[in-house]
């Protein structure tokens, strides 16, 4: 039996994703010619308006990946796979933090936002 100190918590990711047994057909556009390809999958953006958030942000956007059924099991290997190594190394790595949900960036307003996990420190 774990120790009464001890605690863990547990993490999850979650992935929107609709699988279609259709044909996927997009347009590629190459000085001034249009083109029809047909796509593996593609990612789109859901936007859901709320009246109950606050007065300057009345919605958010939710990344939804489309796959085609043929397709499922590469877009898993090539995609959600590694996806869920990186989360799961980043979760590890940044444990404290994710436990005590408190956190400090120093210099924030100097760094891109692709900087900003490598200055992540505990607060």
């Amino acid at each position: 039996m774990p120790a009464a100190t001890f605690s863990f918590f547990d993490l999850y990711l979650t992935l929107a994703v609709g699988v279609i047994d259709a044909p996927m057909i997009g347009v590629r556009t190459k000085q001034g010619s249009n083109e029809l390809v047909f796509l593996p999958w593609v990612r789109t953006v859901r936007h859901e308006y709320s009246e109950e958030d606050k007065s300057w942000e009345k919605g958010r956007g939710f990344a939804v990946d489309i796959v085609h059924k043929d397709f499922l099991g590469e877009y898993i290997e090539k995609c959600v796979d590694p996806l869920a190594a990186e989360f799961s190394d980043l979760a590890i790595k940044h444990s404290e933090v994710l436990a005590s949900g408190k956190a400090f960036v120093s210099g924030m307003g100097k760094k891109s936002f692709h900087d900003l996990e490598k200055h992540l420190k505990p607060r």
